[in-house]
């Protein structure tokens, strides 16, 4: 099993304008060695069958990773692993049935946790994820709140979504405002998370810029809130774009 020889390349697609062409071009690149999966997964073996294949991806993976020999470097490797099996892997899997590749796709999930300690990931579409680049606004909160354990789905990002969607997308300017965060989110999110502080950042992130902004968009201070996030991306833009080593 050779999934993984070209996923940097890979992962390069994923990005707002390219991922659907780019996943579309990785199933047709790894169509037999999908289907090869799909047929062993489903077959009267499947109980046998499942576990060894996980086995065998998350082998081929981790091979990638003892390769490398600097700590730094090993931490992007595994980021962009685990970039790669979420946004490219696992969706194709999905693809052939969500509900049909669950024993599979939960066991890849499982033994990924199991070996690359603190790096628990998930199966889902690749319609979900294409849908992920329409939170605009809320990505990077996204990835703050789900460092506080306030999940995915918690209140303040509902809020800011509807703020969103119910304010700053009608205001002159809301709407280049939404599409240039867009653009630069998933990178600065990427590059947070690679730092050796990415903990400390999102705290900041939260009490400085996100919790206020909550408050504010409470108490129908919204052009106040609109300020204080335009503040915070163009800080993050110019410490993970601009000044970025």
């Amino acid at each position: 099993m050779r999934l993984y020889e070209k996923y940097n390349e890979i992962n390069q697609g994923f990005k707002r304008r390219d991922y659907e062409k780019s996943f579309q071009e990785y199933l047709d690149t790894y169509q037999t060695d999908l289907a090869d999966i799909r047929a062993r997964a489903l077959s009267e073996n499947s109980s046998e069958e499942i576990p060894r294949i996980a086995d065998e991806i998350v082998a081929e993976a981790k091979s990638i990773l003892d390769a490398e020999t600097s700590k730094l470097a090993k931490e992007t490797v595994r980021i962009n692993l685990n970039m790669y099996t979420v946004t490219f892997l696992l969706p194709a899997l999905v693809s052939f049935g969500e509900q049909e590749m669950k024993p599979l796709t939960d066991a890849i999930c499982a033994k990924w946790a199991e070996v690359f300690k603190n790096s628990n990931i998930r199966a889902t579409t690749r319609d979900h994820i294409q849908s992920g680049f329409k939170t605009k606004l809320c990505y990077i909160t996204t990835a703050v709140c789900e460092n506080l354990h306030k999940g995915s789905d918690c209140r303040e990002l509902h809020l800011l979504k509807e703020y969103r969607d119910g304010f700053l997308m009608h205001e002159e300017g809301g709407k280049e405002l939404i599409d240039t965060y867009y653009d630069i989110a998933p990178t600065i999110v990427k590059r947070i998370e690679k730092s050796g502080d990415r903990d400390a950042v999102y705290h900041m992130l939260w009490e400085q810029y996100i919790s206020p902004c909550v408050s504010m968009i409470e108490e129908d201070r919204n052009e106040e809130c609109r300020v204080t996030y335009e503040t915070m991306v163009n800080a993050l833009r110019k410490k993970y774009m601009e000044d970025y080593q």
